[in-house]
């Protein structure tokens, strides 16, 4: 989860720093007040501070300008104080997370909190305390905080992931799944983060056909053969949905991520499920379209190996194996497969010479008494 929480982070933050909602009590009763003092500096900066988060730049500047204008010490000092404060709550969340790092909790939890009541419309803060409060598994705490920069844009993606998450924890999947999907869809959001909720939420309402997708790309980020969780829930997906869905999806989810590598782990994971099914045609094919940005790869080409031999292609499936032994010369496993392949290829041909033989002999059986006088003769 540290790990996590360091990516959510990065994108928490990520979107532009504008307010989607002002706080419209402090703005009405700023308003009341230089209504009925227009030549207060103090409200001049505060409104203007407003403005400019809301995105009104040329308003802001007109009562910064009117503050310079009626007290320019006054002005820039609260200008300093908003820059140091306000606009930059990132300095209380690494302290709070220094805080953290020497398991001071009380502390880190205070300057969180301030963060967040000197920012109440800065989009994020509320988000990056809601991970922290789901690691420290305080979950109705976290809906309630992802909530709050929720109402301030409705797509936040780390929001969304942020609210999904609690709920999910809270035993309310079907509840979880529209903000799930959100994050899922967003591209300012890593895949893994929201692909295995959405997994487990989708599989816990038993929508296995819509679990597919986030699984195959949950598991490209955590290998199956070391994920256990996933790849059980792999094969019971693949249990409750058609070959031809399995093929399609994981073409699919290939092409949503950007990384060659867990494109890879996509086609190999769904290739692996198809061959356990006996679908060994369309594991094939997303074998070797694994196999286009991984040439080298030794265990596709065994995969792809094993799949010919099983169709009784021997020659093909040598051929494959010879490749993989050349990646790997001292694999007594490839080796042993490249003998056996060697040894039915040869059976397989005596085989065919015999039945040639013996359909031969049984068209024309005169030719057997040709050859045993032939051979007395002889």
């Amino acid at each position: 989860m540290r790990y996590a929480l360091s990516l959510i982070l990065s994108f928490v933050f990520s979107t532009d720093i504008v307010w989607a909602q002002t706080n419209m009590q402090d703005l009405s009763q700023l308003m009341t007040r230089l209504e009925q003092d227009p030549d207060n500096a103090q409200d001049h900066i505060a409104l203007g501070h407003i403005l400019r988060k809301s995105g009104y730049e040329s308003l802001a500047q007109e009562h910064f300008q009117t503050a310079n204008r009626l007290d320019p010490s006054i002005a820039n000092a609260q200008l300093k104080e908003f820059q140091t404060a306000k606009n930059n709550p990132l300095q209380l969340i690494k302290k709070a997370l220094a805080y953290r790092a020497q398991n001071n909790f009380k502390q880190s939890d205070l300057l969180l909190n301030q963060a967040l009541k000197e920012n109440p419309g800065y989009p994020g803060i509320a988000t990056y305390i809601a991970f922290i409060r789901i690691e420290d598994r305080h979950f109705v705490e976290a809906d309630a905080l992802a909530d709050h920069d929720l109402s301030l844009n409705q797509k936040h993606p780390a929001a969304n992931l942020a609210k999904g998450k609690a709920l999910l924890e809270l035993g309310q999947a079907q509840a979880a799944l529209p903000y799930l999907q959100t994050a899922f869809r967003s591209d300012k959001i890593e895949k893994k983060l929201p692909a295995e909720s959405l997994s487990q939420a989708f599989f816990l309402c038993q929508r296995y056909g819509n679990a597919l997708e986030p699984t195959l790309i949950a598991a490209s980020f955590n290998d199956a053969k070391q994920n256990s969780e996933l790849k059980t829930r792999l094969r019971l997906i693949s249990e409750h949905v058609q070959p031809n869905q399995i093929f399609n999806t994981a073409r699919a989810s290939a092409q949503i991520l950007s990384n060659s590598e867990q494109q890879t782990a996509v086609y190999i994971n769904a290739a692996s499920i198809l061959a356990e099914k006996g679908q060994r045609i369309y594991g094939q094919y997303l074998y070797e379209e694994a196999l286009k940005s991984n040439p080298g790869n030794k265990d596709i080409l065994i995969a792809l190996g094993d799949l010919q031999a099983e169709r009784n292609n021997y020659q093909t499936a040598w051929q494959y194996y010879l490749q993989a032994h050349s990646l790997a010369p001292n694999d007594p496993a490839i080796r042993a497969k490249l003998e056996r392949t060697e040894k039915r290829q040869q059976n397989k041909k005596q085989d065919v010479a015999a039945r040639l033989k013996a359909s031969i002999l049984g068209y024309f059986p005169w030719s057997l008494t040709l050859n045993r006088k032939s051979n007395r003769s002889g």
